[in-house]
């Protein structure tokens, strides 16, 4: 399938940080999971249901077909573009630093368009089964086909996604045509800037970061780091965009993906793990992982699509003195307050209430030994998510 996206920290704890979750092998086909049979609850199913009950079309409109109607009922904003040239995807013929893959996502959505194709890939953030994956075939006359496709579980049921379907950032190297040479294939917060981006276009200010996007034609990642130039990227440089939803692959979406895809393949770990009573070994790399224990700092400050932070802000509670888990730091961390938005997503209040409180506890205990910073945390917390157990 297509989604191959091949880290200040709170205050830290005396401990010495646990391993990654154990990447053993889970029987994600046996009860009580049975992946492949049961139905998904994720908002691309209900999409697709409510295409089959032809309860709404979506209308075609320019090269990319349904894209814009697409996302427009799965509530993923354009303003998240991000465009990868590496071949890193099951319709790498089409994909080339000229003609990049366009990837749109949310919360708990994520979509991918190449332009020539009349596919569209689509996967979700199942609050059940982790990574669910679909295809929407848009043919130019006839019916538009929106169907689950397992066979993306080649790539995304891996060690880098431990052992659970799931999600990766890859940062790879290219040569001229986009083909993979080099690189990493789990990117998170917790991946240093020197590695990140190597395939991807990244826009917006962000030079400083030492990042590896923009490039390709090197043999590895680790030959050259971009310079800064003192001016945005211009991805028009490099291919005609007259196609895309946006001319933007903006630095403030890659930075929410690589947070985002590594936290929720956590969560499932933990989620498989409680419903299979198998040893929780993904607790407490969860708990450090959304308290941010990790996160590389930012070595200087970036600024990005104003519309796509309007839009994250947004999407946020906040409590009474306005401050929210969505609110940006970008100076010297990515968020100003210390605990992730993943907190209030579905995936994680499906969690089974026994790990789930678990959790709690352990960020609560953290919180409170964190001073006035700790406070403020709890504050919000308390205020805007829900499901809180027992004692908060």
């Amino acid at each position: 399938m297509w989604f191959v996206v091949t880290p200040v920290a709170a205050q830290q704890t005396t401990e010495t940080a646990p391993p990654l979750a154990a990447e053993t092998e889970l029987p994600y086909n046996q009860l009580p999971i049975r992946y492949s049979e049961s139905t998904p609850r994720d908002p691309v199913s209900r999409l697709a249901l409510r295409l089959e009950r032809e309860e709404i079309t979506l209308k075609r409109s320019g090269p990319s077909g349904v894209l814009k109607e697409l996302l427009r009922e799965l509530q993923v904003p354009v303003s998240s573009q991000l465009l990868v040239f590496s071949k890193s995807s099951a319709q790498a013929k089409l994909i080339k630093p000229t003609t990049p893959r366009a990837v749109y996502f949310n919360d708990d959505v994520y979509v991918g368009w190449v332009p020539g194709s009349s596919l569209i890939e689509i996967s979700a953030a199942d609050p059940d089964l982790g990574g669910t994956f679909y295809s929407l075939q848009q043919p130019a006359e006839g019916e538009i086909q929106l169907r689950r496709d397992e066979s993306c579980l080649l790539c995304h049921l891996t060690r880098h996604t431990l052992r659970v379907p799931g999600h990766l950032v890859r940062s790879f190297s290219t040569d001229a045509l986009g083909n993979m040479q080099a690189g990493w294939s789990r990117v998170n917060h917790e991946t240093s800037f020197d590695k990140r981006w190597a395939g991807w276009y990244v826009t917006g200010r962000a030079d400083a970061l030492g990042h590896l996007g923009n490039v390709f034609g090197e043999a590895s990642p680790a030959i050259r780091t971009p310079p800064p130039t003192g001016s945005p990227f211009d991805i028009k440089q490099r291919c005609d965009l007259s196609g895309y939803l946006s001319a933007e692959s903006d630095v403030l979406p890659h930075l929410i993906l690589d947070h985002q895809v590594h936290g929720h393949n956590l969560i499932t770990r933990l989620n498989y793990e409680a419903r299979l009573q198998k040893p929780l070994t993904a607790l407490e790399p969860l708990v450090r992982y959304l308290l941010f224990f990790d996160e590389v700092p930012l070595p200087a400050a970036v600024a990005g699509n104003a519309d796509y932070r309007r839009w994250f802000e947004q999407q946020g509670r906040r409590d009474p003195e306005g401050r929210s888990l969505r609110d940006f730091d970008l100076q010297t961390r990515l968020f100003k307050y210390r605990l992730s938005y993943l907190v209030t997503t579905p995936a994680f209040t499906a969690l089974p209430a026994e790990p789930r409180g678990e959790v709690w506890k352990r960020i609560k205990n953290q919180l409170t030994r964190t001073g006035q910073t700790g406070k403020s945390i709890l504050g919000i917390v308390r205020a805007t998510v829900p499901m809180l157990p027992e004692g908060w």
